[in-house]
């Protein structure tokens, strides 16, 4: 079916654009010989691999969410201790709030601790920030 929808808009394309000969151009990408079918299914590929991007990004996301922030919460209080104060990932754990939909009810002067989305974000940021520099003083 997605082919067919590939094949179908490529026709419309060659129409409306070029005004093409529909004939000419051959059903299977792999053995057409015009470049602007090859062009077209090429960019017709990537773009159903860019709308998929979300999903797969949004599931590491949640994967490392749990990874990274269970296992630092499975520590004792001693080695959570420690960590908070040698680890950045300690201390952002150390300050998550203990129920986040209690906390999401009250106003934001009255909020104490991180939820776990925000623990999440800090450490992207500064893992791109960190990316960003790094990659700058080594070029």
């Amino acid at each position: 079916m997605v082919e067919q929808s590939h094949r179908l808009l490529l026709a419309v394309f060659c129409f409306i654009a070029c005004n093409c000969d529909l004939k000419t151009l051959v059903d299977s990408p792999g053995s057409s010989k015009n470049e602007l079918a090859q062009a077209l299914y090429s960019l017709m590929n990537a773009m159903q691999t860019i709308l998929q991007l979300p999903i797969l990004l949004s599931r590491i996301f949640r994967f490392l969410e749990k990874k990274i922030i269970n296992t630092e919460l499975n520590m004792t209080s001693e080695m959570r201790a420690e960590r908070k104060r040698i680890s950045f990932i300690g201390s952002l754990v150390t300050s998550l709030q203990k129920d986040e939909k209690l906390e999401a009810s009250k106003l934001k002067e009255e909020k104490k601790g991180v939820s776990r989305i925000e623990v999440m974000h800090e450490m992207l940021s500064s893992l791109a920030a960190s990316y960003g520099t790094a990659s700058t003083s080594l070029s």
